[in-house]
């Protein structure tokens, strides 16, 4: 198996267990339905986005690169984009156990710009709040 074969193949067993720990192939952002890659023949899926792996906290944050710090999300607009800036604020503490909701939205998008806001839950009281701007690249 060539080296590309065998990283697709760990790619879609990671992608696998993360379905597996969060209750299916849906995006952890808008719960649209997401492709499973291991999953052949596609036929019955066209319409579903493939999936793709995102870090909850980025690596350029001090993100971990951990399956723990990774979940499987869409790219809605099946365009490549990074990230442009980023900045959370944390409102209140949590503790271990504690279950937390969070709320994406898109508030703007114009050109190769997008502006996204998170806020994150801990039951009624806000813990976080989170801002990000997308720049959409060129391949």
């Amino acid at each position: 198996m060539s080296s590309f074969g065998y990283y697709r193949l760990q790619k879609e067993q990671m992608m696998s267990r993360l379905a597996a720990r969060d209750g299916g192939w849906r995006c952890r952002y808008c719960g649209v339905s997401l492709k499973d890659p291991t999953n052949r023949p596609r036929q019955h899926q066209k319409n579903w986005k493939l999936p793709t792996i995102d870090h909850v906290i980025p690596l350029s944050k001090g993100g971990a690169d951990t399956e723990e710090n990774m979940v499987l999300a869409c790219n809605g607009y099946e365009d490549s984009a990074v990230a442009a800036r980023a900045d959370i604020r944390f409102l209140r503490p949590t503790r271990l156990g504690d279950t937390l909701t969070a709320i994406a939205t898109e508030k703007a998008r114009g050109g190769r710009s997008g502006i996204y806001d998170v806020t994150v839950r801990n039951g009624d009281a806000v813990v976080a709040e989170f801002r990000g701007d997308s720049r959409t690249i060129t391949r």
